[in-house]
């Protein structure tokens, strides 16, 4: 599984879904980032990574929250 990383400097580096990362965004561990801000796509944890979303991303056990489901 692919996500989206939060990397805009100074900021906690959140990951979302792939196809949340636009707008309003919902990240793993249920922070909304609700401004503008650079995200790009990572395959793997990069080490400075939000602590909840990265125990959340990779583990298998990372549960898209029901509004950022992709649409039907």
């Amino acid at each position: 599984m692919m996500y989206m990383k939060l990397v805009t400097e100074g900021i906690k580096h959140h990951l979302s879904a792939t196809y949340q990362s636009a707008g309003d965004s919902l990240t793993l561990c249920g922070c909304v980032v609700t401004r503008p801000h650079s995200w790009k796509q990572i395959r793997s944890l990069e080490g400075d990574e939000c602590e909840q979303c990265a125990s959340l991303a990779f583990s298998g056990s990372a549960a898209i929250p029901e509004r950022a489901s992709a649409p039907r």
